[in-house]
Formats: C-alpha cells, sequence, structure tokens
C-alpha cells in the first residue's frame, strides 16, 4: 500500500514539475505565424478599414479622413507620411508595418519598446 502512495506522490510531482517547464516553453516560444485563413481574413478587414477612411475613394488616407476616422493613426500621421505630400499610400503603410515587426524582432515576442526620454 505505500508503494501505491509513493508512486502516486512521485507522478503527482513529475506532472507538476512537468507542468512548470511546458508553461515556461509555451511562454518563451514566439507567437505562430496566422493561418493562411486567417490571414486572408485580416488582410480583408484591413481593406475595408481603408475603405472607410478614405472617404472621398482616391486610394489615399489624408490627415483629415485620418483625424475624422482614426484618431491614432492621426497621432502618427507625419512619422507614417515618408514623403511628406500630406497623404498615406498602401505602400507607406507597408513600410512602416515592416518596420515596426523589425523593432519587434530585436526586442524579442511581447516585450515593449522602451520611451525615450521625450516620451516617444
Amino acid at each position: 500500500m505505500q508503494n501505491i502512495f509513493r508512486n502516486i506522490l512521485i507522478l503527482t510531482v513529475f506532472g507538476a514539475v512537468f507542468s512548470a517547464n511546458l508553461a515556461a516553453a509555451e511562454e518563451a516560444t514566439p507567437r505562430q505565424r496566422p493561418s493562411p485563413e486567417q490571414r486572408a481574413q485580416r488582410q480583408t478587414q484591413m481593406k475595408e478599414r481603408w475603405n472607410k477612411l478614405d472617404a472621398n475613394h482616391d486610394g489615399k488616407i489624408s490627415k483629415e479622413e485620418a483625424q475624422q476616422g482614426a484618431p491614432k493613426l492621426a497621432e502618427h500621421f507625419d512619422q507614417l507620411d515618408a514623403n511628406g505630400d500630406g497623404q498615406l499610400t498602401h505602400e507607406e503603410m507597408r513600410q512602416a508595418h515592416q518596420a515596426r515587426q523589425a523593432q519587434r524582432g530585436e526586442r524579442g515576442p511581447g516585450k515593449k519598446a522602451a520611451k525615450s526620454e521625450t516620451g516617444t
């Protein structure tokens, strides 16, 4: 009977240690890439959002359009407007997204960027 309790205790301890190691490994593992279906859905959502923001349907988002429909985007408009023409294009948004992804990769998954002395 003692052997049964000893075996149960050993299995319980082993299970607890294994679960803790598994949880730690999951935290250290980068996020999985989205499936093709998830990517397609995300692209559709982004197109819908773009079309909603582009009030005059010229294929670009002006600062005024951003201010009216996406205040957070408007806050960063000048940083995203690479050529300074007062319009955001798909290409400028793509480049900004790639730069952000590269910056995230340098920091590692789940880590926030440190704020500079100016607060940005």
